[in-house]
């Protein structure tokens, strides 16, 4: 089972990935398509092995409550998504040096991603 709810979880994050990204535009709270897809196939993973499984199974997962789980997840990522600004050109201005994103995003991804792999490590062991 651990192979499969990988697998499923792997391709449910996957297709919601895509939606989100290049059907909706949003590219979550980093900005980048792998940091999206890799939260999601993790928290995606962690939910397949931790939900109760409910409704029809595929491979022995029961894959309705993890699309449930991704698609609640990237409507959060999406709606975290800082709003793009407009551009402005100014004419015979100096250019303002470029703001930097705060060190607590890269390390609230970090430790997330390794809670997750806890969880899933856990997961995985206590099954």
């Amino acid at each position: 089972m651990d192979f499969y709810s990988a697998l499923i979880s792997f391709l449910i994050a996957l297709i919601i990935t895509v939606i989100f990204f290049y059907g909706f535009r949003s590219r979550g709270p980093w900005g980048n398509f792998w940091t999206f897809f890799l939260v999601m196939f993790l928290v995606i993973w962690a939910g397949a092995l931790w939900l109760t499984p409910i409704g029809p199974t595929w491979l022995d997962v029961a894959w309705v409550p993890i699309i449930i789980l991704g698609i609640v997840l990237a409507i959060i990522m999406a709606a975290s998504t800082p709003p793009e600004r407009p551009t402005r050109i100014v004419v015979n201005e100096p250019e303002p040096e470029p703001e930097r994103e705060p060190a607590i995003v890269g390390m609230f991804f970090w430790v997330s991603i390794i809670v997750l792999a806890a969880v899933i490590i856990y997961g995985i062991a206590a099954y």
